[in-house]
């Protein structure tokens, strides 16, 4: 089976307002393959995507932390001019 789309929404209206919902769609030759995901199983996925992020952030702050250093500073500097 090979992933196909990973959709979640936040639900805007109606009884499930505020809460998430979506699909994920698989396919082979076969056919196609759709799981319904329920509000606590889309939370699960967004905690994995969260913590994919904060990482991702904590290495863009080293590099930017590191390259503002090797410039010794310069690039705080404003012109006053």
């Amino acid at each position: 089976m090979e992933l196909e789309s990973l959709n979640i929404t936040r639900v805007s209206w109606g009884d499930n307002a505020g809460k998430l919902d979506g699909n994920i769609m698989f396919k082979n030759p076969k056919g196609k393959v759709q799981i319904i995901l329920s509000d606590s199983a889309a939370q699960r996925i967004l905690e994995i995507c969260a913590e994919g992020l904060v990482e991702t952030a904590k290495t863009v702050a080293n590099e930017l932390t590191a390259e503002i250093i090797s410039h010794g500073g310069n690039l705080l500097m404003v012109d006053k001019e």
